[in-house]
């Protein structure tokens, strides 16, 4: 079976507009983490914009993570789902909505 997930979008629905939000998120290191944590910002809906491996250690992997929201709410709901994620031990928004 093949590692690759296919992704494809709508222009149409990128012509929303979204709120961009910066994202400090920290995980455990292991091969499900990405997956779970990537899995949730879909889940939520979360635009995801770019994600950027900070720094990766045999314990933790810091990232930085920018996506699209609708409003302050939205983000509220995705900093909990995340927040409630095994493998992540810590997230804060660094920027965007205040």
């Amino acid at each position: 079976t093949s590692k690759w997930l296919s992704v494809s979008w709508s222009v149409r629905a990128r012509s929303r507009r979204a709120i961009h939000v910066s994202l400090m998120i920290v995980w455990q290191t292991g091969p499900e983490s990405m997956e779970e944590v990537v899995a949730v910002l879909a889940k939520t809906k979360a635009r995801i914009e770019s994600l950027t491996i900070l720094n990766q250690g045999h314990k933790e992997t810091r990232t930085q993570v920018d996506i699209g929201v609708k409003d302050k709410d939205h983000l509220l709901d995705i900093l909990d789902a995340l927040r409630a994620c095994p493998n992540v031990v810590c997230v804060y928004h660094t920027g965007g909505i205040e």
